[in-house]
């Protein structure tokens, strides 16, 4: 039977996805899923196990930072993702990062996350970053660090860092005048064949930054 359009059909037309609409709202619906039960905590958990000792590093919010004579690690929680990308992170990532010998930047799905002029120099091309549990870790390997030449008029003292970033505001830069006394004791002879820090570098610093935090609580 006609309707009283002609052959206007007055129903609303079902709506019409492309693949990509799809895959997005499948993972919207599994991530929404995922934080109803409290199951997506794998981001979460990883974020928290960070722990930033005292003086060394900030916890920044948006990121957190830790440092040895040697390196600066830098931690960016990425956005939440549905729990099967959690596993994929290696190959299907969204994750990019920019290091120059003066910046860096840490984009997701094309949206800046973190970025600006550092404080000091960064060997860049011996620095490395990488994805685990919902979290870029970068290792950032000092220009200027203990067991390589100082700047000139420098010594070991310069090579601590207040901030990661240069012109920081005051929540994100260390309020001391000088290295405490526990930053001479961190790890700074890199890993032989001149590893500027994978991802076992970091992780084995990291653990070595806590083992530090305990030796010397309550140092100054």
């Amino acid at each position: 039977m006609r309707s009283m359009y002609g052959r206007a059909d007055p129903k609303p037309l079902a709506p019409s996805y492309t693949p990509e609409d799809l895959r997005r709202m499948g993972e919207a619906q599994e991530r929404r899923a995922l934080e109803a039960t409290g199951t997506a905590s794998i981001a979460d958990a990883a974020w928290a196990a960070i722990d930033i000792p005292r003086d060394l590093g900030l916890d920044c919010g948006p990121y957190k930072w830790c440092q040895t004579q040697a390196q600066v690690f830098v931690y960016v929680k990425l956005p939440p993702q549905p729990f099967s990308k959690y596993s994929a992170f290696g190959k299907a990532s969204k994750a990019e990062v920019m290091l120059e010998p003066t910046a860096m930047r840490v984009s997701w799905g094309g949206e800046e996350l973190l970025g600006g002029e550092l404080c000091r120099e960064i060997k860049c091309d011996e620095s490395t970053w990488f994805v685990s549990d919902g979290v870029v870790e970068l290792a950032l390997l000092k220009r200027y660090r203990r067991g390589l030449a100082y700047a000139k008029g420098e010594t070991n003292a310069n090579t601590y860092w207040k901030s990661v970033f240069a012109n920081p505001e005051e929540k994100e830069a260390l309020q001391v005048n000088h290295p405490p006394s526990k930053y001479y004791d961190t790890e700074w002879r890199m890993e032989e064949g001149g590893d500027g820090g994978g991802p076992g570098t970091a992780r084995r610093s990291r653990r070595a930054l806590a083992a530090n935090k305990v030796k010397a609580e309550g140092g100054s």
